[in-house]
């Protein structure tokens, strides 16, 4: 399949044709699926896979993101690491037999390769729609831990973040001509 064909797919088909990576990518983390259920299908594809001896974990197949290998790796070893923190509860990432936990398949859609990684159910209720003080303070309260902890923590061998010096992410800054920004300048101090 091109990736001009997978982008002409609808939706369904998409999915469909992304299931069965799934299982392959369910079996190679180590699981043995009862049941593979679809949870979000959208900038990248999320399936919740069943296993009655491992239970559930949440299989994410980057579909269309950029990140190299490097970054997905920094991303399972900070959550990895985050588990350690007491304010916090963080999913487990998985690893296959070889102590990967980035698998790759040669992808059609585009020139790199697709990514999977595998990480534990979290049980519990989704967030409150309008959440109260006790919400907000919780998130705060984890929020500070993280940034404390990201403070001291140190990327492993193989892992990477990339760094936001651009906020527009290359995209042209285009509102130099409109009055409000000229009247009170705020987004040039930003920018």
């Amino acid at each position: 399949m091109k990736s001009t064909d997978y982008a002409n797919l609808t939706n369904r088909q998409q999915i469909s044709f992304l299931r069965k990576y799934a299982q392959e990518f369910a079996d190679e983390f180590g699981l043995d699926p009862t049941k593979i259920r679809l949870v979000q299908h959208a900038y990248n594809t999320t399936f919740r896979v069943d296993d009655a001896k491992h239970g559930p974990h949440a299989l994410r197949i980057n579909t269309n993101s950029i990140r190299q290998v490097e970054e997905l790796n920094g991303e399972v070893e900070f959550v990895s690491a985050l588990r350690d923190l007491p304010e916090l509860t963080v999913a487990k990432p998985r690893s296959n037999r070889n102590g990967d936990k980035v698998l790759l398949r040669e992808w059609p859609h585009t020139n790199q390769p697709m990514a999977a990684t595998c990480y534990s159910w979290l049980t519990g209720r989704f967030f409150l729609k309008r959440p109260g003080r006790e919400q907000a303070a919780l998130v705060g309260r984890a929020t500070a831990a993280m940034h404390d902890f990201a403070e001291r923590w140190q990327l492993p061998a193989g892992a990477h973040f990339r760094t936001q010096n651009d906020i527009l992410q290359g995209t042209p800054w285009l509102l130099d001509n409109s009055p409000a920004i000229q009247d009170h300048g705020i987004w040039k101090e930003v920018m």
